[in-house]
């Protein structure tokens, strides 16, 4: 079937473990961030009428940042945002996907996954908020997936994110081709240190805009293969288990 991820869209598992996508969903109004990269903002409610926006900004003279940012009120509001992550300087700072973002429903932990810096090196990065959130002074703890990792001058690559308790679930585009390539990384530990488990494109080209969600030990990927035009883009869905 032709479709186009859209940038912000999100995948659950209906009943019977069928993924189904739902379309980008947009708060009442979103932080004000007059260097706020367009394209970029996501957000996902939290508990009750809280809700969290992450978003990248950037300007001609500083790497990309990572903020976040909290409402208590639906989004009429915001708290005062916080930088949580950066990316690689670039002469196109702002041409980058949105970050995912997920709550673990269990402990109201967020975590974000997005193609950033650690310490030392550039690729994908799964950062956890402290708190479950920002307050007044947001912060996380990254964690680079280890196969990810590439040179900081390699073009801003789509990461998803789903998460149940202790495991945490990440859908990333890699570097297998020009084009990409979809690879599952999952984390089944209270570190939550993910540990990339192969390649679910099979080598198809133009893979891109993964998506991913988990439920119940049941893992479902989806992504676009194929270029725009009248004969694509195609979403693909592979579902599976998680052994133990």
């Amino acid at each position: 079937m032709a479709a186009l991820i859209a940038p912000g869209a999100t995948m659950v598992l209906a009943d019977g473990g069928v993924p189904a996508v739902q379309s980008p969903w947009a708060p009442l109004r979103w932080p004000d961030d007059s260097a706020a990269c367009e394209g970029t903002q996501v957000a996902i409610r939290l508990l009750g009428d809280t809700l969290l926006a992450a978003w990248w900004r950037s300007d001609s003279a500083q790497a990309p940042e990572l903020r976040v940012a909290r409402s208590s009120n639906g989004g009429i509001h915001w708290d005062s945002a916080g930088t949580v992550g950066v990316a690689p300087l670039s002469r196109s700072a702002c041409r980058r996907p949105p970050p995912g973002v997920a709550m673990d429903r269990v402990s109201g932990t967020v975590f974000l996954a997005y193609f950033g810096m650690t310490a030392d090196s550039a690729g994908i990065v799964v950062g956890r908020l402290v708190s479950g959130g920002p307050a007044t002074a947001p912060s996380a703890t990254p964690t680079a997936v280890p196969a990810a990792l590439v040179s900081p001058g390699d073009a801003p690559r789509a990461a998803a994110i789903a998460v149940d308790g202790d495991t945490v679930v990440i859908a990333f585009q890699g570097q297998g081709s020009a084009d990409g390539s979809i690879w599952l990384a999952i984390s089944t530990g209270t570190r939550h240190i993910p540990e990339v488990v192969g390649e679910v494109s099979n080598g198809e080209t133009a893979a891109f805009a993964p998506m991913v969600a988990f439920g119940q030990a049941r893992v479902a990927v989806a992504w676009n293969v194929g270029r725009r035009g009248p004969d694509g883009p195609a979403v693909v869905a592979r579902v599976g288990r998680i052994r133990r």
